[in-house]
C-alpha cells in the first residue's frame, strides 16, 4: 500500500468534498492540528454507513464546517501501486458564495475562456495552467494565484521580452510521484495540463555568463499557508507534499 499526502487550506464556511471518479483509490481525509495541538474549529459530516471520513467511491462526500479561522485538511490516498492514478477529490463551497472556490487571482489576468495571451513587453511574465481554471497570465512582480487557493499550479511558463544578452531563467518543477522533469529555459512550459498531478517544489536559476549582474527575486506559496523565495533555488512546503498554489517572480540588476 504506498501513502500520498496533501493538504489544503480551507477559509471559514461550508464546503462539500465529494469523490466523483468512478473507481480509483479510497481517499482519508482528516483534519491537521495546529501547532499546539487544537484540532477544534473544524465540524464533518459523513454520508450514513460511512466508516470514519473516508471516500471509499463515486457518490462519497464529506461535509465540513470551519467556523472562526482557516483550517488545514490533510487528504491522504490509498495506492496499491506507483503508477495508480490520484483520484481528484472535488471541493465545493457551500454557504452562499457565487464561486466554488475562494479568489484564484489577485490581479493576474485571467485567460480560462481560452482566449490569447498577452504578455507584459517589460520583465518576467508568468504564465500558468491551474487546476480547474485553466491558463492565466501574472505580469513581473505580480502573484499569479492566491497562498489561500485551493487550486494548484499544475505546470508554467516564464516569458523575458526584454531579456539581456547573456542571461536567462532555468527552471525545472517536482512532481508529486513522478520527480523533477528536465529542466528548460524562458520561453519553455514545464509541468503538465489537465493531468491531476501536482507541483510539490519548484526550482528556479538565472544562467549564463552575466547572470551575476542580475537578482532573481519573488515567492513561491504552496498549500497550507507555506511561503519560500527564490533565494535558496529550491522551493517546497515543509513536508514536501505541499502543492504549488501560487508563484511571484522579478528580475532585477545587481548594483556594481
Amino acid at each position: 500500500m504506498i501513502l500520498r499526502n496533501e493538504v489544503i487550506a480551507l477559509l471559514p464556511g461550508l464546503y462539500a468534498l465529494s469523490y466523483p471518479k468512478v473507481g480509483g483509490a479510497p481517499f482519508c481525509v482528516s483534519r491537521v492540528a495546529d501547532l499546539d495541538g487544537d484540532a477544534g474549529g473544524v465540524e464533518s459530516l459523513t454520508m450514513p454507513g460511512a466508516v470514519d471520513c473516508v471516500l471509499r467511491g463515486p457518490g462519497d462526500c464529506i461535509v465540513w464546517r470551519v467556523t472562526d479561522r482557516p483550517a488545514r485538511i490533510l487528504l491522504t490516498a490509498f495506492l496499491l501501486c506507483d503508477d495508480e492514478e490520484v483520484p481528484a477529490v472535488r471541493i465545493q463551497r457551500l454557504d452562499g458564495d457565487d464561486s466554488m472556490l475562494p479568489p484564484l487571482l489577485n490581479s493576474a489576468q485571467d485567460d480560462s475562456d481560452g482566449g490569447p495571451i498577452a504578455v507584459a513587453p517589460e520583465g518576467v511574465s508568468i504564465i500558468a495552467y491551474v487546476d480547474g481554471r485553466g491558463d492565466m497570465v501574472a505580469s513581473e512582480g505580480v502573484c499569479l494565484g492566491s497562498p489561500e487557493s485551493l487550486s494548484s499550479i499544475t505546470g508554467f511558463q516564464l516569458e523575458w521580452p526584454d531579456k539581456p544578452l547573456g542571461v536567462d531563467i532555468a527552471y525545472s518543477v517536482l512532481l508529486e510521484g513522478h520527480g523533477y522533469l528536465p529542466e528548460v529555459n524562458t520561453g519553455n512550459f514545464c509541468g503538465v495540463r489537465e493531468s491531476g498531478m501536482r507541483i510539490t517544489a519548484v526550482r528556479l536559476d538565472l544562467v549564463g555568463e552575466r547572470a551575476g549582474n542580475y537578482r532573481l527575486m519573488g515567492e513561491a506559496f504552496f498549500s497550507g499557508g507555506f511561503q519560500a523565495c527564490t533565494e535558496g533555488g529550491v522551493m517546497s512546503g515543509p513536508s514536501g507534499f505541499e502543492h504549488l498554489a501560487a508563484l511571484r517572480l522579478k528580475v532585477g540588476a545587481c548594483d556594481l
